[in-house]
């Protein structure tokens, strides 16, 4: 270090000591009210920031808390959606069930019908298939044919 660096911060010091202890004693009386009122301001200031977060701080614990509500309400409201649709797709399976048992009962009934209107006109159906070409023939029997049922001889053989 040379020696005119080592003389400034030498000066420097003492000027520093010097203004230090003039502004304690209670000299520099307008600089003093400067820095009392600069305290002052920047006093206000930190008083006003503290309070801007503390605010903010509290909106934004309310903004969370607000939006974990809707979330909340949001996936109630998706699981009673998923539950009515089980629920519809359930009745529309028994639905389709009872659709499908009054079809059943039905075709019986026109069957039942049907065997009672040809058993009514004097005859009724013989189904036979074939077990070599899987034909099937079907011999109304009754008054038209002639003949007893008895006597129709069908061999094994077809």
């Amino acid at each position: 270090m040379n020696l005119n660096a080592a003389a400034y911060w030498i000066v420097a010091g003492v000027l520093a000591f010097g203004l230090s202890s003039e502004y304690r004693q209670g000299r520099f009386g307008p600089l003093r009210q400067a820095a009392d009122r600069a305290a002052a301001v920047l006093c206000q200031a930190a008083a006003r920031a503290e309070g801007a977060i503390g605010s903010a701080t509290l909106s934004a614990r309310d903004w969370s808390a607000s939006w974990d509500a809707a979330h909340a309400h949001t996936e109630a409201a998706r699981a009673r959606a998923e539950f009515v649709r089980g629920q519809i797709i359930a009745q529309g399976n028994i639905l389709r069930a009872q659709a499908e048992m009054r079809r059943a009962g039905m075709e019986q009934l026109r069957w039942h019908v049907q065997s009672e209107a040809n058993f009514a006109n004097g005859g009724h159906r013989i189904a036979m298939i074939c077990p070599k070409t899987g034909a099937r023939i079907v011999v109304r029997a009754g008054s038209d044919l002639g003949g007893d049922m008895a006597s129709v001889a069908v061999s094994d053989s077809f």
